[in-house]
C-alpha cells in the first residue's frame, strides 16, 4: 500500500556496518534497499561502532553515487586525523558523529581538540550521541562557535532526556 504524504520522507538516524549492541550489521546493499523500499528522499547515515573507519570509507563511496544519502564521519579515540579531515572535505559529509557512552571515551578528551577546531573552521556539525549531560555542558562552553547537536543525553541523576541543537535546548523529564 502506498501512502501519499504532504512531505517528503527523510531518516536522520541510519547506521551502516557492524554494531556491537545488537550484534548485527547493515551492509551498503541493505541500506540502499531500505532507502528504495520506503521512498526516502534523504537519509543521514553514519558508521556503527565496529570497524568504523572502514565503514566511513564505504559510506564515502555511497555518498558519491547516491544523491539522497548524506553522512556523518564516525570517530572514536583512535581516529585518524588526516583521514577524518579528508572525509570532511566532501560536502556530503555534514559533520562528525561521537558516541561517548558506547566508545567509553568522553567527548571532551584532549585528542578531540583539533577535531573541534577544524569543525568550527569549516562550519560542520558535531553530533554527540548518548553522552552525559555534565560532560557535554563543558563541551558547549569550550566550543561556543561550534554547531553541536546533542542527542539522547541521559542524566545520571534522574530519568531525563536532553536534546540540544544549534544553541537550543529541549529537556524532557519522565
Amino acid at each position: 500500500m502506498k501512502i501519499d504524504l504532504k512531505y517528503d520522507l527523510a531518516d536522520a538516524h541510519v547506521h551502516i556496518g557492524q554494531d556491537s549492541i545488537i550484534g548485527k550489521g547493515v551492509s551498503a546493499d541493505s541500506l540502499l534497499n531500505y532507502v528504495r523500499k520506503h521512498g526516502l528522499k534523504q537519509i543521514l547515515a553514519f558508521s556503527s561502532d565496529l570497524q568504523y573507519q572502514h565503514y566511513n570509507r564505504v559510506l564515502e563511496d555511497l555518498l558519491q553515487h547516491h544523491k539522497e544519502i548524506y553522512g556523518l564521519v564516525k570517530v572514536s579515540l583512535d581516529y585518524d586525523q588526516k583521514e577524518t579531515f579528508r572525509l570532511l572535505s566532501n560536502p556530503k559529509f555534514i559533520g562528525i558523529k561521537f558516541h561517548p557512552s558506547l566508545d567509553r571515551v568522553p567527548v571532551t578528551h584532549k585528542k578531540y581538540v583539533p577535531l573541534f577546531k577544524h569543525l568550527e573552521k569549516i562550519g560542520k556539525i558535531a553530533l554527540v550521541h548518548c553522552g552525559r549531560w555534565q560532560e557535554v555542558a563543558s563541551l558547549l562552553h569550550t566550543w561556543v562557535e561550534s554547531n553541536t547537536v546533542i542527542a539522547k543525553m541521559l542524566s545520571s541523576s534522574r530519568n531525563t532526556l536532553i536534546t540540544f541543537g544549534w544553541k537550543q535546548a529541549t529537556v524532557i523529564c519522565q
